[in-house]
């Protein structure tokens, strides 16, 4: 999984998407939606570090909108293997995402957070969900 460490072009939305989270307001589900490209995966990976980065040695530098390459929960993610987030992609081997990688998010919505914090569920390509 490739994310970019700087922010580039989404900077007023990761601060309103902060300030709701500090608010203690952030919807449930939020959808982004635009040309492949554009940087909605990146302003994710950026959002989700800022949040788990907080009780971390190194933290998201929001000053310059940069993923510290230290960060656990950004090296985690970086492995998908970070307890608290789901990310959905298509197999390369498939034409759409699989029903089985529904029933795994299913799952894992279904359990407990790891040390209590959020829990995220990527679906990086959303088209590429059949009925």
């Amino acid at each position: 999984m490739e994310t970019n460490k700087k922010l580039i072009g989404h900077d007023d939305l990761l601060y309103q998407l902060i300030e709701l989270h500090k608010k203690n307001i952030l919807p449930k589900k939020i959808l982004f939606t635009g040309n492949k490209g554009i940087g909605k995966f990146n302003l994710v990976n950026h959002f989700i570090n800022f949040i788990f980065s907080q009780n971390e040695e190194f933290k998201y530098d929001l000053k310059n909108l940069i993923i510290n390459n230290n960060n656990r929960s950004f090296q985690l993610f970086k492995k998908n293997i970070h307890p608290n987030i789901f990310l959905i992609k298509k197999n390369k081997d498939k034409k759409y995402i699989d029903i089985s990688q529904i029933r795994d998010m299913i799952n894992f919505q279904n359990r407990s957070s790891f040390n209590n914090n959020m829990k995220f569920v990527i679906i990086e390509n959303v088209s590429d969900l059949n009925l």
